[in-house]
Order: structure tokens, then sequence, then C-alpha cells
């Protein structure tokens, strides 16, 4: 072998040697961490509640589970449930002269929302006028301020959508926009980050907006939050109504008696 081969030979082992080294490093090395410089996105705190419902009454074959809605509904300790309904004192005349779409079996109960299902239980409100439904924990409030979101199962028709409400600690009760659901498609799961919603004030138990849009509200302590229906329901079978088959907020709980800050 001449000598220039010789060489050419020992110079393709340096280069293959000197190759194997730089992959084995560079495989040795954690995955990059992220481009330098750029803030993580705000921790939205743990699970603060799951609520998925269930329904309190046992049903003979053939008989439809329906049933109106208290607080037996609710599976979450230190949930209280809440209903405004502006129509709730005209619950005896509608057991009298029913409201279009309804069933007599609706006015049976303390409000106009009933539960319909027993393996995936929703509360319907068809039968209802406007309406608010809010959950509230009674140890805390939840900071929903940074990326705090809800994950909701909802099944909406007609023109309806399901709309999230909040009640701040000072009592103001806010509705969000865009509202979320397809019409007619049951129990579609969707994510919202409160903080991306624009807010009107929600005139309670009326369930009427007013003003116009707040900017930049306090989220930081949620006294409740749940959603409403602002156009009357249909009644039974499509038309338009708002059903909710779960309700999931995460957020940071701030005990109820911690002060607020200044």
């Amino acid at each position: 072998m001449s000598e220039f081969l010789r060489k050419f030979f020992r110079m393709g082992i340096a280069v293959c040697v000197a190759y194997s080294i730089a992959t084995s490093t560079w495989a040795q090395q954690p995955a990059s961490a992220g481009p330098r410089g750029v803030p993580k996105p705000p921790d939205p705190g743990p699970l603060f509640f799951n609520e998925q419902w269930r329904n309190p009454k046992t049903y003979p074959e053939g008989v439809l589970p329906l049933t109106s809605v208290t607080q037996e509904v609710v599976t979450t300790p230190n949930l209280q449930l809440n209903v405004y309904d502006p129509n709730a004192k005209y619950i005896p005349e509608y057991r009298k002269t029913l409201r279009p779409g309804s069933w007599a079996s609706d006015w049976e109960g303390p409000t106009c929302l009933r539960i319909y299902g027993v393996e995936t239980p929703e509360i319907w409100a068809g039968s209802c006028g406007q309406v608010t439904v809010t959950l509230r924990d009674k140890n805390n409030f939840v900071d929903l301020s940074n990326r705090g979101r809800v994950i909701w199962r909802t099944y909406v028709s007609g023109f309806h959508v399901a709309r999230l409400v909040v009640k701040l600690a000072d009592g103001t009760f806010l509705v969000g926009d865009p509202g979320t659901g397809t019409p007619d498609v049951a129990h579609i799961e969707n994510e919202v980050v409160l903080s991306s919603l624009r807010w009107l004030k929600l005139d309670i138990p009326q369930t009427v907006t007013r003003g116009t849009w707040v900017e930049k509200p306090d989220l930081s302590r949620v006294d409740e939050i749940g959603w409403a229906q602002l156009m009357p329901g249909s009644g039974h079978g499509v038309g338009g109504f708002v059903a909710v088959s779960k309700f999931e907020v995460w957020g940071k709980p701030v005990p109820r008696t911690e002060a607020p800050s200044h």
C-alpha cells in the first residue's frame, strides 16, 4: 500500500472515531427546555372541582329518567347549587296552565330546571325562560385571574348557546362572550380560559345583560361560577335549550377567611 493510501486510510479512521464521539455526546445531552427568554405561561392552578351530577331517583323500565333539580343532584362535597330563576314564583300557575312545550311534571320542583339521564345526567333548561345556574364552594373563593379555566360538556339546541357566568367577591355577576355549544349535537366538551372572555354585567335573578363591556374584571376571588341560558327555552324536543352534563373548574383556591390583598 502506498504512503498516500496509508495516510488516507488513517485519516478516514480518525474522522469516523471523532464523529462517533460527537454523536454519543449529543445523545447524552438533555432535551432543550425551549428558547431562552420565553416566559412560561401562568399556572392555571389545580383542579378546583369536577361536577358531573347524579340523578337522585331510580326509574322503572320504560320510564323517562327526568326529575326536578335540587341540591341532591350535586356530588362534590362542600359545593352549593344556586338557581336564579326569575319565573320560579310562577310555578304554581304553570302547574295549572302549562308553558308552551312543557309537561305538567316539569313544575313539580322548586325551579324550572330538570335533570335528565342516569349514566350521563344533564341539567336541562328547556322548559325555562332565562335562567342562571351557579356552583359555590362553601370554604373557598377561586382565583381564575391567570389561566384559570372551565372544561364543560354542553348540549344546546337551536340558536341557544351556553354562556359562562361568574359572581365576584363584591357580589357583581358577569356573563361571558363568546358562548359555547354546537346546535343539536349532544355532550360536546369545550375548554374555556376565563381571562380570554369579554364580559357584561348580568342582572340577577332576571338573567338580563346590562351596560357595556366590563374591562379587565378582577377574577382573583370568584365567589360562584356557572352558566346562563339567556333566551327562553322551547320546551321538550329540539328547538331551543341549554343543557350541561359536566362542569370542571381549574383555579387556585382562596380561603374565604383570607383578607384580600391591596
